[in-house]
């Protein structure tokens, strides 16, 4: 299991990347700003490559998925409240990316709700 994933294409912003990545692959938009929460090197003793994650929020399903053709994506959702311990009890099996994106998420949102 991922995480939406991909690059600019032409000359979008990060953001506007992101939200085309997010509509193709899953069909969910959202009405609200994409928060960046950080930009980290994939792995730096072996590439220059940066990724950057974002949250979105309020994300609804608006449209179908609009696959290229190499991709093949089944989306699932999850309890937010209940990921880290899918992550922790192997009941999902995924990634990096998507751990470290759930944890920056996690993070935003718990100092989100401190204020």
């Amino acid at each position: 299991m991922e995480v939406p994933a991909g690059k600019r294409e032409g000359n979008e912003t990060h953001e506007e990347g992101l939200l085309r990545e997010v509509k193709e692959e899953t069909g969910y938009i959202s009405l609200s700003k994409p928060i960046l929460l950080g930009e980290f090197m994939v792995n730096p003793a072996t590439q220059n490559n940066m990724v950057k994650t974002y949250l979105i929020q309020d994300a609804f399903k608006r449209h179908d998925q609009d696959l290229d053709d190499t991709e093949d994506i089944k989306v699932k959702l999850y309890e937010f409240d209940r990921f880290g311990d899918y992550i922790l009890t192997n009941k999902i099996k995924t990634q990096l990316f998507t751990v470290n994106a759930y944890l920056l998420a996690k993070n935003f949102i718990l100092e989100k709700q401190q204020l």
